[in-house]
């Protein structure tokens, strides 16, 4: 639903209400921020919402076995 992706009921903005876009993970899962509906990821999570690791840039810090 197209609407669904604005913070406010209506597409219109008024004084009290703003109509940025939000992402699909509002949060971005905590591992990035939302920005004009976009989650900008931190290394090493990726994705539409930060949700996924890229094992190829972190090695663990040697405590472990990155999994996808």
């Amino acid at each position: 639903d197209h609407e669904s992706q604005y913070r406010c009921t209506r597409k219109v903005s008024t004084v009290i209400c703003v109509h940025d876009v939000q992402c699909l993970e509002p949060d971005c899962n905590n591992h990035g921020s939302c920005d004009m509906g976009v989650c900008s990821c931190e290394s090493p999570w990726t994705g539409d919402t930060c949700g996924s690791v890229n094992c190829s840039l972190t090695d663990c810090n040697g405590h472990g076995i990155c999994m996808e």
